[in-house]
C-alpha cells in the first residue's frame, strides 16, 4: 500500500515541480525531498509514534490486532489503525527519493528539441506536457517502479521493527537473531526470484513506454 500511495503522490508532484521550476511549490517539495532523503527510516518511524501516538493519541504505537469483533466493518477499521503509523512511515521514507527522481526526469525531457518542436506548433501546454514528455519521462521511472516491487513484496523489516508488525522483514530479522538458516536461505532465495522477476518486468515496461524498444 505504501508503494503504489507513494507513487500515486510522487509522479503527479514530480511532474508539477518540473513544469513549474523554481516556484514556491517547486521549493517547498525540493526542501520536503531533501529533507525526507537526509532522515533514516527508524527516526521518520519513532517521530510518527512520538507525535502520533504518545502525544496526540490518536493511533496505537504499534502492533496488530489482537482482539477482532467479528463485525467485517469495524474489523477493518481496527487493522486501518494499526497499519496506518507504518503505512505513514513507508510513504514519506520513499516519497522523497521518487519525486526527486520524476522531477529530474521530466526537467530533462522537457529541455529536447522534440517539446521545443511541439510547442512551436501551437499545441496546449497540458498536451505538451501529459501526451508528449510525460510518456518519454516514463522511461527511467519504470526503473524505478520495477525496483520497488522487491520491496512491497520483500517487507520491510526497520519499520516492522520498530512498529513489531509482523511481516516478511520482521520474520528475516527474528531468524537472523535465532540463527534460523533454513529460514534465512528460504527468504534469501525468494529476494533473488523478486529481482529477477523485477527485470522482466522492466523489459517489459521499456517496451510499452518506449516505441524504439519492441519485444521479440
Amino acid at each position: 500500500r505504501s508503494v503504489i500511495l507513494s507513487f500515486m503522490i510522487s509522479i503527479p508532484v514530480g511532474i508539477m515541480s518540473a513544469v513549474k521550476r523554481h516556484s514556491l511549490f517547486d521549493s517547498f517539495w525540493q526542501v520536503f525531498s531533501l529533507v525526507g532523503l537526509s532522515m533514516p527510516v527508524f527516526f521518520i518511524g519513532l517521530l510518527m509514534i512520538f507525535t502520533l501516538a504518545i502525544n496526540l493519541r490518536w493511533l496505537p504505537a504499534g502492533g496488530m490486532p489482537f482482539k477482532l469483533s467479528g463485525d467485517f466493518i469495524n474489523d477493518t477499521l481496527q487493522w486501518a489503525r494499526y497499519m496506518t503509523l507504518p503505512i505513514i512511515t513507508l510513504t514519506i521514507g520513499s516519497l522523497a527519493g521518487t519525486i526527486r527522481y520524476v522531477r529530474n526526469a521530466m526537467i530533462e525531457v522537457i529541455s529536447k528539441d522534440f517539446i521545443r518542436t511541439a510547442r512551436s506548433k501551437g499545441l496546449s501546454e497540458k498536451v505538451v506536457i501529459y501526451s508528449h514528455a510525460f510518456r518519454n519521462a516514463l522511461i527511467p521511472v519504470v526503473t524505478l517502479v520495477a525496483g520497488s516491487l522487491v520491496g512491497l513484496f520483500g517487507g520491510a523489516a526497520i519499520t516492522e521493527s520498530i512498529f513489531a508488525w509482523n511481516g516478511i522483514g520482521y520474520v528475516l530479522i527474528q531468524a537472523l537473531n535465532t540463527r534460523d538458516y533454513m529460514v534465512v536461505l528460504t527468504m534469501n532465495i525468494f529476494y533473488a526470484v523478486l529481482s529477477l522477476s523485477a527485470n522482466i518486468i522492466m523489459d517489459i515496461g521499456y517496451a510499452i513506454v518506449d516505441p524504439r524498444v519492441k519485444l521479440k
